[in-house]
């Protein structure tokens, strides 16, 4: 009797825990690594994107700017997170960008319209199907950055049926098929090569756009809010996204 009133108990807990937490992207908690390339430093989490997996006329170019690492937020049960640095490119800032979509560098101008992430409806690996608009987007985040001023962004947006873009001039495409965007921008944790310190980071989502059928969500971190703009010597850890509803 006490067995089947603790299965019950269970099944009960799952069944609250689903309709509270909804549909989640995959390896949030950056746990699992998969190679897209030759060697160990083209590895990227699994369904979650950066240089190495990037397309366009110039992803040749790019480098490695993301690695797992062994720190993770407090209260954590995993034992990894994500962290993303920028490079310089002949003397312009490349700034660090993970995605759950895919890259594409296809312009030299830092915010030409051939840079954006995008959603790649034909590859699982590229895509986050939904089909309801969250409360709220949550990520630990800890930024390590010299300058007090320098801002980081994060920006998920919920789109309709499209392979839709998040174009690095900061515009979407297409703009008929934008439903709802979380967005906001944040500061440093601690100076450069300092400690960690970990902050929590709770992101409404705004309906702000004309279509009203959410297919797919795409989520950016970049290490700078204004493309090609701050300083190198910075990097930011990335661990546990989780969708509210």
């Amino acid at each position: 009797m006490k067995k089947i009133v603790v299965t019950v108990f269970l099944c009960i807990s799952a069944l609250f825990a689903s309709a509270q937490y909804g549909i989640q992207l995959e390896n949030r908690g950056f746990e699992r690594w998969e190679n897209f390339g030759k060697d160990s430093r083209s590895t990227e989490p699994v369904h979650w994107h950066s240089t190495k997996s990037a397309t366009g006329t110039f992803n040749s170019f790019l480098s490695q700017q993301i690695e797992a690492s062994p720190h993770s937020r407090p209260g954590s049960t995993g034992g990894k997170s994500v962290r993303v640095w920028p490079v310089s490119v002949v003397g312009i800032t490349a700034n660090g960008n993970l995605t759950n979509g895919r890259m594409n560098a296809g312009s030299m101008t830092v915010t030409g319209k051939g840079n954006y992430n995008y959603t790649q409806r034909s590859d699982k690996r590229f895509c986050t199907p939904i089909s309801v608009v969250p409360d709220s987007l949550v990520v630990w985040i800890c930024f390590r950055c010299d300058d007090p001023m320098q801002e980081a962004m994060v920006k998920t947006v919920i789109h309709g049926d499209a392979d839709f873009k998040l174009i690095a001039d900061g515009t979407v495409e297409p703009a008929d098929k934008l439903v709802a965007t979380a967005k906001t921008t944040f500061k440093r944790t601690s100076p450069a090569g300092g400690n960690l310190v970990w902050r929590r980071l709770s992101i409404p989502f705004v309906k702000n756009g004309p279509c009203d059928d959410p297919r797919y969500l795409l989520f950016t971190i970049t290490t700078n809010a204004i493309p090609g703009r701050g300083d190198t010597a910075v990097d930011l850890f990335v661990d546990d996204v989780m969708l509210i509803y």
